[in-house]
């Protein structure tokens, strides 16, 4: 599978609800009424990426337009693949493809998460210092597509940690 092969789709009633079904399965463990409400809450400018197998998705992403201190970029969130599915690059093979066609639309991108080894390894750069502290342990990582981007944001600080 290439990068190519990956969907990038808008929301619409029957994405929400495809990318609501693997979320629910995904992150089992967080409350459904608040994990749903997030879903229900995303801007219809919000892009899914996704990788579709068997009717269903089996590994997504969204991007969604941020407006972090006057700045626009672009916050990755739900990130997660059918564990039936894992192992498989389909995860990297999203990530690549979001890299990719971020870089027009963003300067940077920005994302919370509690495996900050696995988004280093794209180019993603952690940056805690710039926001008031998760106490769920989540760490903020950003990546650049320009320079410029880069030296802005890294001039913010005690930003809020729910922006979307």
């Amino acid at each position: 599978m290439k990068t190519d092969e990956v969907t990038v789709e808008c929301m619409s009633e029957q994405v929400r609800n495809k990318y609501w079904l693997i979320l629910s399965a995904v992150f089992s463990a967080i409350d459904p009424v608040s994990l749903r409400a997030g879903v229900d809450s995303l801007s219809r400018d919000t892009l899914f990426c996704t990788i579709e197998s068997e009717g269903m998705y089996s590994s997504v992403l969204f991007v969604t337009p941020v407006t972090l201190a006057g700045i626009r970029l672009g916050g990755i969130g739900g990130v997660c693949t059918r564990e039936e599915y894992r192992g498989r690059g389909y995860g990297r093979l999203i990530m690549e493809r979001v890299l990719r066609d971020s870089a027009e639309v963003y300067g940077a991108l920005l994302l919370w998460t509690r495996i900050p080894a696995y988004f280093q390894s794209f180019g993603f750069i952690e940056m805690p210092e710039l926001f008031i502290s998760d106490p769920r342990g989540s760490v903020p990582m950003f990546f650049f597509h320009d320079r410029e981007s880069g030296m802005t944001i890294s001039a913010l600080t005690d930003l809020p940690r729910d922006y979307f």
